[in-house]
């Protein structure tokens, strides 16, 4: 009943005030043909209904990724074009790792010559989960337990968008590797290695989201006289658990890949609000996320692709967490 559910309630016009889709200069592909699918199916991307659900919805995501697709092929010159980026943040970050595969494969289909397309990915804050095992922030502080949330918020998130209908549309090759589980294909932690297309990965080594409203970092009552210490920590500890999933995935699997993942990763406690085009946004290293991401996607040398915030600590140390 909101513009995140149905465009009845979003406005006629809209414009991308700070990235990939904005005409501004400040954003390297402003010049590009945009097209932009709204989040109006609460599924990241995924859901293949075509009945209502338990609670009157329809999961139907992927399907509306797929019906945008076969428009876009059918009546503009995207069979033609040579070059393309699929993009989205948070909810749309996910949706991007879970259909990279699969758009990549529809476009050269469906291209006039294949072998001209250089079709790309870049998720914002799309990795969920950022560590194969992660503990609870109540888990944490109250020491009783080091139960892996991660896996059963997997689990749970699987048979949510499945409900009555068909399973959710996640990567096919890890789908195949994990037939026994594959509900473990919605952690990125699991399913990044089978993502065979090349991605710019731009993710906070605190994920404000994940850590805080996911997690419980923002909502658990600790009955403790320390909580905000317990908090601190579990920050530390939700930062280290990231810099050894997906950071450490990009820099290994990520770096077999033709061309090689990119990595764009500041210390914030932050989603993706610094995650942008602008040039006041986040830099690491010197170098701003639109500066590295342009330049990897037509495989330049003029910045480096791979960068991991190294300001001093282990705490969120980013001098700018805003775009």
């Amino acid at each position: 009943m909101g513009h995140l559910g149905s465009t009845t309630h979003r406005p006629k016009t809209w414009s991308d005030g700070s990235n990939v889709l904005s005409s501004s200069a400040f954003n390297p592909f402003h010049n590009w043909t945009h097209v932009f699918v709204p989040y109006l199916s609460g599924d990241v991307y995924v859901g293949v209904d075509r009945t209502r659900n338990l609670q009157g919805l329809y999961f139907s995501g992927h399907n509306l990724l797929e019906a945008t697709v076969s428009k876009l092929l059918n009546e503009t010159g995207l069979g033609s074009a040579r070059r393309v980026l699929l993009s989205g943040a948070s909810a749309g970050g996910i949706g991007t790792m879970e259909n990279a595969d699969w758009l990549g494969a529809k476009l050269r289909a469906h291209h006039t010559n294949p072998s001209e397309l250089n079709f790309r990915a870049h998720p914002q804050a799309g990795a969920f989960f950022v560590n194969s095992d992660v503990v609870m922030f109540p888990e944490f502080a109250t020491l009783h337990s080091t139960w892996n949330f991660a896996s059963f918020a997997a689990s749970y998130l699987y048979l949510w968008f499945k409900q009555l209908g068909p399973p959710p549309f996640l990567d096919q090759s890890c789908m195949a590797a994990h037939a026994d589980a594959p509900h473990q294909c919605w952690s990125a932690a699991v399913h990044y290695a089978y993502i065979e297309t090349p991605l710019f990965v731009g993710q906070n080594k605190f994920d404000s989201n994940q850590a805080g409203a996911v997690f419980g970092h923002d909502w658990w009552p600790l009955p403790l006289l320390h909580h905000q210490s317990s908090q601190a920590a579990y920050v530390r500890y939700f930062g280290n658990r990231t810099l050894e999933g997906i950071a450490a995935d990009v820099l290994s699997h990520g770096a077999t890949k033709t061309p090689a993942d990119g990595l764009f990763m500041p210390s914030c406690w932050k989603h993706t609000g610094n995650l942008c085009m602008t040039s006041s946004s986040s830099q690491v290293q010197g170098w701003r996320m639109a500066t590295s991401l342009a330049d990897w996607f037509d495989d330049g040398n003029a910045a480096p692709h791979q960068l991991i915030d190294n300001c001093a600590g282990d705490d969120p140390c980013n001098a700018h967490c805003q775009c």
